[in-house]
């Protein structure tokens, strides 16, 4: 906590967060003589992405009557991606494709799991996938999502986005205008926001 920010301050190195909500955060658990000159230290600098390689070559072909919903990261509780399963669960005609690996895969239901993937599977699921959906959750002692890096490769990539209404992801994603934001948690809102897009 404070003992740390004070090191870091002490060492007059400028300190790079990948979001704005996370350096406000840092700057928090320095203690009041610190915190200016750990405020003046810090900087947001959002990841970022190889555009050229992701844009797609081809046209995106849908399969009639189905949509492939993907999901890439963690499979850790903050993902949300049990409540994606329950969301999936409830709409005909959708295939859950997740990327990743962790303690909430035995949780996946009917999804088709891909595990870890390196960057290259990573850009195939991507071009092959309808939707990219991020349901993370924001957990009871406050801890959310940055901005994660496979959201920008998403649109990067063309694909629609659903994902959670949390600050990192806000940060990217416009409301209806460059994806779909529902509540985290909740199963129905995300159900509803996949079928918008079948």
């Amino acid at each position: 906590g404070a003992l740390a920010t004070r090191v870091l301050a002490a060492t007059g190195a400028r300190i790079a967060c990948v979001s704005e909500d996370l350096r406000r955060r840092l700057v928090a658990l320095a203690d009041p003589e610190t915190r200016p000159l750990l405020d003046a230290r810090s900087a947001a600098l959002p990841m970022g992405v190889n555009v050229d390689a992701l844009r797609p070559t081809t046209p995106r072909v849908a399969e009639a009557g189905r949509l492939s919903v993907l999901f890439l990261g963690r499979l850790v509780p903050i993902k949300g991606v049990r409540v994606l399963a329950r969301a999936v669960a409830g709409l005909a005609g959708v295939t859950l494709h997740v990327a990743g690996e962790g303690p909430e895969s035995s949780h996946l239901g009917d999804a088709v799991v891909h595990g870890p993937v390196g960057s290259a599977a990573r850009r195939a699921l991507l071009g092959a996938a309808d939707v990219l959906c991020l349901p993370s959750l924001a957990l009871p002692d406050g801890r959310t999502e940055g901005t994660p890096t496979v959201l920008i490769e998403a649109m990067a990539a063309g694909l629609p986005v659903v994902a959670s209404d949390i600050h990192g992801y806000k940060r990217v994603v416009q409301r209806n205008v460059t994806g779909l934001l529902v509540e985290p948690k909740d199963s129905d809102a995300l159900c509803a926001a996949l079928a918008r897009l079948a």
